[in-house]
């Protein structure tokens, strides 16, 4: 057995001497690399060790819970199940509203749906940060924006923020979310069949319009992507986003072991080429924002010209200019402010639409219900009071993003050992095996959690918005009507808007849900009022598939691309109008 080994040894030994007496520099850089290699390795290791070690030490351990599958993935692989809110459902019937189970790595989590749990975790949003894998992983999108960024940097972000971000400025990009609405529409009129339905890719064409109303509402950045797919900023984008959808092995053993993160991929050297174009252009956005705002422009110049006056971007170079010293943002920032609108303005909601014409498509009787409200209105301008007083495409967009939340689940880790209370009359039960005669096991109840820094907390936004004790037996059935008496249960989730947990709560809730929940009524609005929308497909074929935002997939194809076919036929005539939403 030894003398294969042997030879194979004393062959390097051979190569080594020929490359010491004709090449003494290159053995030294081989010497290198082999003390690089070895200290990479040692690292590793020792990363590994420290993470398994403080997993056995956890105190999440004594919570019940399943078993983990792997050693390496542990559970973490059912996050890319395109129906992981079924074993969700399935856990928390067998070892109640909260549990642990095993993340990647087996590194210890909980998963939790008791309410009181949840408001406590949100509201204490310094204790309860994105674990650093994750902020890794998406800062590779998204830069140091305000989705990732914590502690003091996040307060002064979102305090720069917030003014762009109040109902009353929201409003004043109504006439942008009107425009683009109908510019879809006349795109999707041209390519109709006068005599039949004619079948649309709608999440392709409504993400189209959702990319123009966040370029010019979030940065007087004019994509036109409805008449043209080869806009630079827009390719860098989707090169980052789409390549960021599909983690490899490598990928998430780089997030978790800073060491291996010297190794670089050849999608690596994609993600660095599309970042330096999203850096340039962003740079110029900047520049242009300062020597509009710096050459004297009147208030009432930046009233009358949107470009430079109304959008994200001016305003957050305003504030800068204003206050340069005080809770300023550096213009690296401020530029990453662009990928992160990007990301929250118009994938999520170009999803969330998607999702709410799946629901209609299926319903006919919401559909026509929702239709003639629209035409009770009687005009296709609304302004955004109009908007407002349409009870039922409100009752319909709630149902919608409550069932298909664009954000299905979001994680945090301990920033230090605490203890989450639950809710009265919420004990865990607990089996824990005792030291030192191991097979002797003690059962015990919990009122609180104890959890260790570290350890990390799963937020199941899909499941909370779902859960049949609280939505009822038809929690997974779209019907908008449930939203004329919100069920008692649901007034207790600690979520921003709604009722539900599709834009989170506390310190880190959506900054911009008033503005994506206008956006998706004007442009719902516009499509129903325009089109009548039927499935292309049966609706077991239309699939969730989980990733950083819940899109639509057809369930066969090898592609796995995200879309969402229709068929939709001009509306001739006004419909017969039902009772008008009380």
């Amino acid at each position: 057995m030894n003398q294969p080994l042997n030879h194979v040894q004393g062959q390097a030994l051979a190569v080594l001497k020929v490359v010491a007496t004709n090449s003494p520099s290159l053995l030294k850089v081989l010497k290198w690399l082999l003390v690089l290699v070895s200290l990479t390795g040692t690292a590793v290791l020792r990363r590994l060790l420290v993470i398994w070690f403080k997993a056995w030490r956890s105190p999440l351990r004594a919570l019940p819970g399943p078993k983990s599958k792997s050693w390496f993935l542990g559970n973490f692989d059912l996050r890319f199940d395109p129906e992981n809110a079924l074993p969700h459902e399935q856990w928390i019937s067998e070892y109640g509203t909260t549990f642990s189970y095993a993340g990647l790595l087996n590194k210890p989590r909980i998963m939790t749906v008791d309410v009181r749990a949840l408001n406590y975790i949100l509201k204490h949003g310094e204790n309860y940060q994105k674990p650093e894998p994750l902020r890794y992983h998406l800062s590779k999108i998204l830069g140091e924006g305000l989705l990732l960024v914590e502690g003091r940097k996040h307060k002064q972000q979102r305090r720069v923020m917030n003014p762009a971000f109040t109902p009353a400025h929201i409003r004043s990009l109504s006439p942008i979310f009107l425009q683009k609405s109908t510019e879809l529409c006349d795109v999707l009129l041209r390519l109709c069949s006068s005599t039949q339905s004619t079948r649309v890719d709608a999440l392709e064409w409504v993400s189209c319009a959702t990319l123009d109303i966040t370029g010019l509402a979030g940065f007087g950045y004019h994509f036109n992507s409805m008449t043209s797919s080869s806009d630079e900023l827009n390719v860098a984008f989707q090169t980052i986003f789409r390549g960021a959808l599909k983690p490899t092995i490598m990928a998430m053993l780089q997030s978790f072991i800073s060491p291996l993160r010297v190794i670089k991929m050849q999608r690596d050297k994609k993600f660095a080429d599309a970042r330096t174009v999203m850096k340039r252009i962003g740079a110029r956005l900047v520049q242009e924002r300062k020597l509009a705002l710096s050459e004297g422009t009147s208030e009432d110049d930046v009233e009358k010209d949107r470009e430079y006056g109304k959008d994200l971007l001016s305003l957050l170079v305003k504030a800068n200019m204003t206050d340069p010293e005080g809770s300023s943002m550096s213009d690296e920032d401020v530029q990453d402010q662009i990928a992160t609108f990007i990301v929250a303005g118009h994938e999520t909601s170009s999803a969330g639409i998607a999702w709410c014409l799946h629901c209609l498509s299926s319903n006919v009787e919401a559909q026509e219900r929702l239709r003639g409200e629209i035409f009770h209105l009687g005009t296709n301008s609304p302004d955004v009071e109009q908007i407002k007083s349409l009870k039922y495409l409100d009752y319909v967009v709630r149902e919608g993003l409550r069932l298909y939340p664009p954000i299905p689940s979001t994680s945090r880790v301990a920033m230090k050992d605490d203890i989450i209370p639950l809710s009265n009359g919420t004990g865990i039960r607990c089996v824990r095996k005792t030291w030192p005669d191991f097979n002797s096991l003690i059962t015990y109840s919990m009122g609180s959690i104890r959890i260790a820094e570290g350890d990390g907390v799963f937020i199941p936004i899909f499941t909370l918005n779902t859960d049949k004790r609280v939505w009822g037996k038809d929690a997974q059935e779209f019907k908008p009507e449930r939203w004329e008496n919100v069920p008692t249960g649901a007034q207790a989730l600690p979520g921003v808007w709604g009722n539900i947990m599709s834009f989170l709560g506390g310190s880190r809730a959506c900054i911009g849900y008033h503005f994506a929940t206008l956006e998706i009524k004007y442009i719902i609005f516009a499509l129903i009022r325009n089109f009548e929308i039927a499935p292309a497909l049966p609706a077991h074929m239309i699939q969730r598939k989980s990733g950083v935002v819940l899109r639509p997939c057809v369930k066969g194809e090898d592609d796995g691309r995200p879309q969402m076919p229709l068929l939709i036929q001009p509306v001739v005539l006004p419909p017969v109008l039902p009772p008008v939403c009380p």
